[in-house]
């Protein structure tokens, strides 16, 4: 598999302070844990109000699974694992806030989530503060770019990694002008960069952004700034709600019998898409909704996964609710790949986080239970990860799975080098 990440420059200054055992002072609490004994503390930054409450209702769902089946099989290195969760409430200050008490308060030795970009550029410097390995799951390329430091490492791809790999899909398959209506936010404010920069660069044509705030009622006043005389295609890089009243609306206004329509990973998460204005939305996701869609050489991963975690092979939870499908393997794997570099680095307290961090950089995963969305990367050079991606069609109100992109299309420079 494809690893051309380099080794950390400020690696002899990590050894020499973490492993050396310095202890970091915050407010009287000292940074420097090492019992043998003692539970392991996991926590999870997650949206369970507010705008992505859809994404954090699974998340939970995922952690709890992964730390509930290690705890069964005897822990790590033998010491169970403790599961705490602090709500963001999908906004950036309280997340920072919630990220502080989860390493403060809550003990957290490690850090999973936010889903919310804006949440995980606020909490960045308190994993760098505490010295705390932090794994968030928002996709906004600046987290492993220009923010990014070296207790950072994203499992799932950045915005900048899903434009890599679909940029040259859409323009072939939808056309090369494009418009583009995004969510005025870290994540859509990447992505516009990401994607439109790419279509630009071969030879393609923005013909507009259209920014949109959070929580938008009405979609119209942005809509008729669409011209489809000059466009192929309305890219929509929205989350949840806002994606499918976009949908809804732009169907009143026929828009979408006069371009094609494509989404980001967010545009049909955890949505219900069995309605007239979302029929023939293509999208770019990190993993298949129904089981179906999954690769054959990991159907029965999959399908063990998805029973640990209540996710029917449709892609639904017990009460019928759907599931956040490009997203809710993140926890599930990231306690898993905690579990392994743990033990491999001979990990017990945060005075070995220096060597946690070797075993993460560069490590080449591969597909099973533990990783049931497959074979994956993290560069060394910036802990950035890689993987497949899919891009989806809704046909008869259903996600059909039409193209997979592999793990080395995603692949772009580093932003930064740690």
């Amino acid at each position: 598999m494809k690893n051309t990440g380099r080794r950390l420059t400020r690696r002899s200054f990590l050894k020499g302070v973490i492993a050396g055992g310095l202890s970091l002072m915050a407010g009287g609490l000292k940074f420097h844990r090492s019992y043998s004994s003692s539970p392991i503390t996991i926590g999870l930054q997650v949206e369970l109000t507010g705008g992505l409450a859809t994404y954090g209702y699974w998340h939970l769902k995922s952690a709890r699974a992964a730390v509930d089946r290690i705890n069964a099989e005897g822990g790590i290195g033998g010491r169970k694992v403790k599961l705490v969760h602090e709500d963001t409430e999908t906004d950036p200050t309280t997340g920072s806030r919630k990220m502080r008490r989860l390493i403060l308060k809550r003990g957290a030795d490690f850090v999973i989530g936010s889903q919310h970009s804006g949440v995980c550029l606020a909490s960045l410097p308190a994993s760098r503060r505490f010295s705390v390995p932090y794994f968030p799951i928002g996709e906004a390329t600046e987290i492993t770019g220009s923010d990014g430091h070296e207790y950072v490492f994203r499992l799932n791809c950045s915005v900048e990694a899903h434009a890599e790999a679909g940029y040259r899909w859409v323009m072939k398959n939808l056309g090369p002008n494009w418009t583009v209506l995004y969510a005025d936010y870290a994540m859509g404010q990447s992505a516009v960069e990401d994607w439109g920069s790419r279509l630009e660069a071969s030879g393609g044509r923005i013909v507009d952004n259209i920014a949109v705030p959070q929580g938008t009622d009405d979609f119209g006043p942005y809509l008729q700034k669409v011209d489809p005389e000059k466009s192929d295609v309305l890219v929509i890089i929205l989350y949840g709600p806002d994606a499918l009243a976009c949908l809804r609306r732009s169907e009143e206004m026929g828009l979408n019998n006069e371009l094609a329509l494509f989404g980001n990973t967010g545009s049909v998460e955890a949505l219900d898409i069995d309605f007239s204005g979302a029929e023939g939305l293509w999208s770019i996701t990190n993993y298949p909704r129904c089981l179906e869609g999954s690769p054959v050489e990991l159907k029965d991963a999959n399908r063990a996964f998805r029973e640990m975690v209540g996710v029917s092979s449709d892609g639904r939870g017990s009460k019928g609710r759907i599931v956040d499908a490009s997203h809710f393997w993140v926890p599930w794997e990231g306690v898993n790949l905690l579990k392994e570099a743990m033990e491999s680095a001979g990990w017990e307290g945060n005075g070995d986080n220096s060597r946690l961090i070797e075993k993460l950089e560069g490590i080449n995963i591969h597909g099973s239970v533990d990783y049931p969305q497959g074979s994956k990367y993290i560069r060394a050079a910036d802990h950035q990860g890689f993987h497949s991606q899919y891009i989806q069609r809704v046909e008869d109100g259903e996600l059909e799975i039409k193209t997979e992109l592999s793990p080395e299309d995603s692949e772009y420079e580093p932003n930064a080098e740690l």
